[in-house]
């Protein structure tokens, strides 16, 4: 790093008296103290000691008038002083008046020419840099610097100068700015930008200062005068300054400032760019000047290049941590980038990027060079094409350039990424990459620097995507990965295109699961990688354990208990890193399932913590709004990878106690809640399969999460959600809610409601019912047929529904001869309970009893079942439907269900259905005259329980199974006899 301040090696008798550093608390200020020199004479000494006494400066009602009392002034405000004297001075409201008439003055004086005025100016100058460079109490500063209009004045005065050739043409005009401008960079190296609690207004009066100041750079790194360039040294250290403000992010105007000099202030830009090559005709000045010393010229030019480079640096460069102004620096680092890959600069390029051999400017320019590549395509084209440059990247990575130690780590790991940039931003592999891709590889597998390997392994990642065919043993691999994992503490550089520093080796491991034959799950979890890598992932999501409601740490730190949400760290694991990580879990959950199952059936199961985690509101939301166009997408993305990875416990055949704890584990982490939030609040219709389908199995397996669906219907829009889905093209997602709404009105009348909430329509005529019961997915047809089977299951509110809605009636009754077996089924259920609990409907469901009379003869026992209970319930209210049954012979049809029929359920529903019908008296005129006593007699001895044998104990498992059913048998016996006992009115 350059020191913001004047070197020891002067050059010249008056850059000896410019200001020396001076740190205070860890930073470095401007202070300007004068010249002393040991050997004086005494008296001297001891008359300038008295003026720094608080009682020898004339303040109240005295007039300062005599250099040596300025003098006075100068030496009480610098840092030798009482610190004390010089807090009362900023504080002094009739002092800030005194130095305001003195610049008033001396600033007129110095455009109409006199040096006099220059010499009063320079003095005020002085006094007033070391008092803005006091640390003290903010407001201090704010009202030194407003009474005194610091920066304006200053910043006016540069400009007036500047506007003038007769001032410019002065001998002291060089040093004058100089003075200027030092005033200014201590007003942006003040408290002001170092302080957290900075007004909105303080903070734009800041914006306005660097964009002016950085307004008149162009002009000031050109004054003629300035032939020893201490000016240029002051200018870019001023502009330098600028940029570390917005790097301490205090201020929070750094992407406003930096915006602002790619759009306003190039010229700028350029001018400093400009200062960072080597300049024949101010090297030959410079040696004439120090009196044809070469080497201390050389030395001067050098160290005004490396000023220049650093600064153009500060303006690109992204810090590791990210920072308000990050887009502000991309708009910079597209602006040189372009400029530099345009034709016409060649020279100017090459010449620039040359240094990288020098190890003075290395780092920087590798700096430079790597930020412009990420923003500028055709940078990256061009220095791909220029072999010198290529070799130059090559020759730093094996040490042929000579870097300070401390420099190394994030030298090498620069340009690895400067590889990585290239290639992903052009797509393609360029020749001096592809040549060098062993050594890449060599250092992904071979350095025990876990911040190379990570640098290496997303280079690697990017050659495999364009097609680079290499070998390497996965035990290898898993070994440098798993490095990485365990040690992340050296990472010194920003990984390119706000990619994690995980990222290359996840994309690795996803790539190998792949594309590498054998079993390469297993051995991730054999190795350990597998729970080292969710570890160090969740470390980075700041993963909540749902005990203690923190954040999980990391594996070898304790770290802070901060209770609650934590904003993810991308720079660890970016969303495409997560996104291979989900892919990944998805591959091994499919290969290695009964592994993997249990991690999901233990509460503080990493996997499970973090899977949960990634449907948790709010990191949902900092995906959605963090990353522009792509949240979106991002978003949609993990929340159905998420899903899918939950649905692997419902999809495979596990033990049953398994299954329980799987259910009980996501239940505590509330998966259904978030898992309805995300459809809702995220997902598009033609994304709601799978979770639609998730959120059926947990809904449908426990009585636990149908309480927790219900709740959650009260606390979210979910009905929207449902009907929205009852809409939708795919008739999975369709079967599937009406699945779930059927089931909720099947446990409870109370959940009667909400489910016609969903279904009544906007016109309330239930129309989107009708039009399910007559769906062209024969699923969605029988479904909607039990739902409405299940509307009618505990009352008979659904009734006037149907009376009103023929649309819907006739859809159930024409389901009946649905040439699907699961429609029949369903539609024969609806109708069965449209008559059970009154008779208001059965003019209407006349039309049913010949298709039901068909039913009767049905393959699938249950639909059989249900007809014969409906044929019964059509009657058990009244005999307006009597002659029609008569008509249709449904009492010898229902005689022979329950004789003969080999299913037992289908048995009983006939005999409990005649049983009803008996209740009117044309219908058992019949049952007589078909001679039903006799042939349920017969069903009653045939059915009557009798005690096992000895022997038949010991007989086939066949039999042995047989005679077990004695249970369903005397259910058959008991049901038989009371019909037979009403029949002959003994019942």
């Amino acid at each position: 790093n350059i020191s913001p301040t004047p070197r020891p090696d002067r050059i010249s008798k008056d850059y000896e008296k410019e200001y020396p550093s001076i740190e205070i608390e860890g930073r470095t200020t401007v202070r300007r103290i004068p010249e002393r020199e040991k050997d004086k004479n005494k008296e001297k000494d001891r008359n300038k000691e008295k003026t720094k006494t608080i009682e020898n400066v004339k303040l109240d009602g005295e007039e300062v008038c005599s250099d040596d009392e300025w003098e006075g002034l100068i030496d009480a405000t610098d840092q030798e002083g009482d610190p004390e004297q010089a807090i009362q001075m900023l504080k002094d409201s009739k002092f800030h008046a005194r130095l305001n008439t003195r610049i008033q003055n001396s600033s007129t004086q110095v455009l109409d020419g006199m040096l006099e005025g220059a010499a009063k100016l320079k003095s005020v100058l002085r006094i007033i840099t070391n008092l803005i460079t006091l640390k003290c109490d903010l407001k201090w500063i704010l009202t030194f610097v407003k009474a005194l209009s610091i920066p304006q004045q200053p910043l006016k005065m540069i400009h007036n100068i500047l506007s003038k050739p007769t001032v410019r043409q002065q001998p002291w005009c060089q040093q004058i700015l100089i003075d200027l401008v030092i005033t200014v960079n201590a007003y942006f190296a003040s408290e002001v930008s170092w302080n957290d609690d900075i007004d909105k207004e303080v903070g734009q009066l800041y914006l306005n200062a660097m964009t002016e100041y950085m307004s008149l750079v162009p002009k000031l790194l050109n004054v003629s005068s300035d032939e020893d360039l201490r000016l240029r040294e002051q200018v870019i250290l001023c502009s330098m300054y600028t940029c570390e403000a917005m790097e301490r992010d205090k201020l929070k105007i750094g992407n406003q400032y930096f915006t602002h000099l790619a759009a306003k202030e190039t010229d700028a830009i350029d001018a400093i760019l400009a200062c960072c090559k080597l300049e024949e005709a101010r090297l030959k000045k410079l040696i004439e000047l120090t009196d044809g010393n070469e080497d201390m010229a050389g030395e001067r030019m050098d160290m005004l290049i490396s000023l220049g480079v650093t600064t153009v640096a500060a303006m690109v460069n992204l810090p590791l941590t990210a920072d308000d102004a990050v887009d502000g620096r991309r708009k910079i680092g597209h602006y040189l980038g372009d400029k530099m890959a345009c034709k016409g600069n060649e020279k100017q390029t090459d010449e620039f990027f040359m240094l990288l051999r020098h190890p003075l400017f290395c780092t920087n320019v590798l700096k430079i060079m790597y930020a412009c590549c990420q923003v500028s395509t055709t940078l990256c084209s061009y220095i791909s094409n220029q072999v010198q440059h290529m070799d130059s990247l090559m020759g730093i990575l094996m040490g042929k350039v000579e870097i300070q130690d401390m420099e190394v780590n994030s030298v090498i790991e620069m340009i690895l990424h400067i590889y990585s940039t290239i290639v992903i931003q052009l797509q393609t592999m360029p020749t001096a990459i592809t040549d060098a891709a062993s050594v890449m590889i060599s250092i992904f597998l071979e350095s025990t620097i876990a911040s190379h390997t990570a640098a290496a392994a997303l280079v690697f990642s990017q050659m495999i995507y364009c097609g680079l065919t290499v070998e390497v043993q996965p035990e290898e691999m898993l070994q440098a990965c798993l490095a990485v994992f365990t040690d992340l503490q050296q990472i010194c550089v920003r990984c390119p295109f706000d990619y994690g520093v995980l990222d290359g080796l996840l994309l690795l491991l996803c790539e190998m699961l792949a594309q590498t034959e054998g079993p390469v799950a297993q051995m991730y979890i054999e190795t350990g990688i597998w729970g080292t890598l969710w570890h160090r992932v969740a470390q980075a999501l700041q993963v909540i354990n749902l005990e203690t409601d923190t954040p999980i740490h990391d594996i070898d730190q304790d770290g802070e208990n901060v209770v609650g949400f934590n904003p993810p760290d991308w720079t660890l694991v970016s969303p495409q890193g997560l996104m291979a990580v989900l892919q990944m879990a998805v591959t091994v959950f499919t290969k290695e399932t009964n592994q993997c199952i249990p991690n999901l059936a233990v509460p503080d199961s990493i996997i499970l913590l973090t899977i949960v985690h990634l449907l948790h509101k709010d990191f949902l939301s900092s995906v959605y709004n963090g990353f522009h166009c792509d949240g979106p997408q991002l978003t949609a993305d993990m929340i159905l990878e998420v899903t899918q990875l939950c649905c692997f416990p419902f999809a495979v055949d596990i033990a049953e106690e398994l299954l329980h704890q799987v259910q009980q584990c996501l239940f505590n982490a509330s998966l259904l809640p978030r898992l309805i939030f995300c459809c809702t609040k995220y997902l598009k219709n033609e994304q709601l399969e799978i979770p639609i389908n998730l959120m059926l199995r947990l809904v449908l397996g426990s009585q636990q999460f149908l309480k927790q669906f219900c709740k959650c219907v009260k606390e979210q829009k979910t009905v929207s959600l449902l009907t929205q889905c009852t809409q939708s093209t795919s008739s999975t997602v369709v079967s599937d809610v009406v699945s779930i709404c059927s089931h909720l009105v099947r446990m409870s009348p109370q959940h009667a409601p909400f489910v016609k909430s969903v279904f009544h329509g906007s016109k309330g005529d239930y129309d989107p019912l009708s039009k399910l019961i007559k769906h062209n997915s024969a699923t969605v047809r029988s479904r909607a047929c039990s739902l409405v089977g299940n509307l009618m299951k505990h009352n008979s509110h659904m009734y006037g529904v149907l009376k009103q809605r023929e649309k819907l009636l006739n859809g159930l009754i024409a389901g009946l001869k649905d040439e699907d077996p699961n429609v029949r089924k369903g539609s024969s259920y609806a109708i069965g309970n449209a008559a059970y609990h009154n008779g208001d409907l059965y003019v209407k469901l006349k039309p049913c009893i010949p298709l039901l009379v068909e039913l009767l003869r049905d393959p699938v026992s249950k639909t059989k079942a249900n007809a014969a209970s409906a044929c019964g319930n059509l009657g058990a209210h009244s005999n307006v439907l009597c002659l029609e049954l008569k008509k249709q012979k449904i009492i010898p049809r229902l005689l022979d269900l329950a004789c003969h029929d080999q299913n037992q359920g289908v048995q009983v529903n006939a005999i409990l259905a005649l049983r009803t019908l008996s209740q009117q008296d044309e219908l058992k005129k019949e049952m007589m005259n078909q001679k039903a006593v006799d042939k349920l007699n017969a069903i009653s001895v045939a059915t009557t329980p009798r005690p096992l044998s000895r022997s038949s104990k010991s007989q086939s498992l066949l039999i042995n199974s047989f005679h077990s059913n004695n249970g369903s048998s005397s259910v058959v016996y008991s049901h038989c006899s009371k019909l037979v006992k009403m029949l002959q009115g003994k019942g």
